[in-house]
């Protein structure tokens, strides 16, 4: 029960006061968060429609890109008509802020028919007027949430006056009721800390440091009867926390040993069993791992039939009969991974066991992650093999049997009177397949000396363009805005696509310039290649062009289209994908 003169009720009235002004405080700022909340997001949804007005002024600048027109309009339409700016507007027709929403909404409803009928002499005439109006709303939208700001400063101005009076009282009753008496309680303990025993505390109070005061004389009393034994048992404390250090010790060097050599695990353990021996005064301890277990030896075979009897779950030690050997299993789940046998004759204390225990499960432990590294190392090998397999099959093995073909035609005329000529045009494609033959060849290797980094790609694309540009009359150009980190098949199949399609540019679409664009869309990846050459024709799919079949079949192994566009001049490829990673955060 709590003294009539309670400091806690004292204290607890105090803190309850200044407790209640901070919720206050905190849930009115809580309740102007969440309105401006919606303020934020209308100023950001606002702020967007200027950037999206000048991007369809510049898509009518640019007759190629008209055709985006329509779909930017409706994404302007969504952010203007979007819920977020429909809630912060105030229902009041007489409020600036409705009045300027709707000034925008009427321009907006002006204007649409000149961006859809591309009209872009009288939108441009008009399109910074708009974006002022645009701005005016959005300084509206930051007006309002301004002054829902100002008014939490002055409900927090207010409480934080309320709360530095009760302060003051707070800290006045501290120091007449605890800090004084405290005071005199820290001179009896230095006392005490001296060996004076007989020290007095002094204060005498019906609050609760009174009855600490009374309680102090008594400790020091029953201080003075412990104080004979206590050396003892602190050099007994001391010991054992030594003790237990170093088996810590041991048990965190050995699991730095395993992670850090992980594939020489079994050639490690000796050494670490060793160290365990001489922590855990155990005589001898011998590991056998279950190579050793396979053998036909009579002790091993002991060994196993004991741990038959005591069972598939049993934990060490496990005592053999007519022996003073104790057997402590490595196990995982009821897998037997090796067997750790200890010669000692004395009785296992609880500690060595349970030291001896964990040893086995780091050991079990460290096997298991090295059998896993091992069996991810084969299973990558196989992986990097199959692809290796794919990209020869697709690009080298089909030139191979093209020329096995050639061979065979070449080898028919050969055996029949034969036109010169058409003995030279087959030597000539025979030439140009081996030629293209030996060049994939090539790409190949530069292609699998890829990285997963974004920046190896990038890299990678550069130095194409530049190979490109030098041996072409084309004017090839690299735009990078990519922010995803690429699977390397993911990487190869981009690659390849990218230069098949500049190889077409060079070979038949007599183009003066070509942009290769990558950017994400979202999740997606967007892969661009735009020529202005003479254009995609009827023949594109026939042997010896385009290739479509071919870019076709990468775009299907990355789960993604890719289609062909010819607009008023040139060639247009698209390929969409999602990768397998999620974009990068923007730095």
């Amino acid at each position: 029960m709590l003294p009539k003169l309670s400091l806690v009720v004292k204290l607890s009235s105090l803190f309850t006061l200044i407790t209640i002004l901070a919720l206050v405080s905190m849930g009115y700022s809580l309740l102007v968060t969440q309105i401006t909340e919606g303020d934020a997001a209308a100023i950001n949804v606002s702020g967007s429609l200027r950037m999206q007005s000048h991007r369809m002024a510049s898509r009518l600048q640019q007759p190629q890109l008209r055709s985006q027109l329509p779909a930017l309009a409706i994404e302007f339409e969504n952010s203007l008509y979007s819920k977020t700016l429909a809630d912060v507007v105030p229902d009041n027709s007489k409020h600036s802020t409705y009045r300027q929403y709707h000034l925008v909404l009427d321009t907006w409803i002006r204007l649409k028919p000149m961006i859809l009928g591309q009209q872009p002499k009288q939108f441009l005439n008009e399109v910074d007027e708009f974006v002022n109006h645009i701005d005016v709303l959005v300084r509206e939208f930051q007006h309002n949430s301004e002054i829902k700001i100002q008014r939490l400063r002055q409900v927090q101005a207010i409480v934080i006056s309320l709360t530095i009076i009760i302060s003051v009282l707070l800290i006045y009753v501290l120091r007449q009721n605890i800090v004084m008496p405290l005071k005199q309680l820290t001179v009896a303990a230095e006392q005490l800390r001296l060996g004076n025993f007989s020290t007095q505390v002094g204060y005498h109070s019906k609050d609760e440091l009174g009855l600490l005061s009374e309680t102090f004389d008594n400790m020091a009393q029953d201080l003075s009867e412990l104080y004979g034994d206590l050396e003892t048992k602190v050099m007994d404390k001391t010991k054992e926390i030594q003790r237990t250090n170093r088996t810590l010790e041991l048990l965190y060097n050995a699991s730095r040993t395993f992670s850090r050599h992980p594939d020489q695990v079994l050639v490690l353990v000796p050494s670490i069993l060793q160290q365990l021996a001489d922590a855990t005064r155990v005589r001898k301890i011998r590991f056998f791992s279950q190579d050793d277990l396979k053998d036909d030896i009579p002790s091993v075979r002991y060994y196993l039939s004991a741990l038959e009897r005591a069972g598939v779950n049993a934990k060490g030690p496990v005592d053999v009969m007519d022996n003073d050997q104790s057997l402590f299993p490595v196990r995982f789940k009821e897998h037997l991974l090796g067997l750790v046998a200890c010669s000692n004759p004395i009785h296992f204390e609880d500690w060595q066991i349970q030291v001896i225990n964990t040893m086995t499960d780091i050991i079990a432990n460290a096997i298991l992650l090295a059998d896993h590294a091992a069996n991810e190392a084969r299973v990558a090998l196989a992986s990097e093999r199959a692809i290796i397999a794919r990209e020869l099959h697709d690009s080298i093995a089909q030139n191979l049997s093209y020329l096995k073909i050639q061979l065979t035609r070449l080898r028919l005329r050969l055996r029949e009177p034969y036109d010169a000529q058409d003995v030279e045009a087959l030597l000539q494609e025979f030439s140009d397949a081996l030629n293209s033959s030996y060049k994939q060849l090539r790409e190949l290797i530069t292609t699998f000396r890829l990285k997963t980094e974004a920046q190896e790609l990038h890299q990678a694309l550069q130095t194409t363009i530049e190979e490109f540009n030098q041996y072409s009359s084309t004017d090839f150009q690299l735009y990078y805005d990519l922010k995803n980190q690429l699977a390397p098949n993911e990487e190869v199949h981009v690659l390849h696509i990218i230069r098949e399609c500049m190889s077409n540019v060079i070979k038949h679409a007599k183009a003066s310039h070509c942009r290769v664009l990558l950017q994400n869309q979202q999740d997606q990846v967007e892969v661009t290649i735009a020529d202005d050459g003479v254009g995609l024709g009827q023949d594109a799919r026939k042997p010896g062009h385009y290739g479509l079949n071919i870019l076709q079949e990468r775009a299907q192994r990355l789960r993604g289209d890719i289609s062909f566009a010819t607009p008023t001049q040139g060639t247009t490829v698209i390929l969409t994908f999602t990768p397998q990673t999620t974009p990068a955060a923007a730095g």
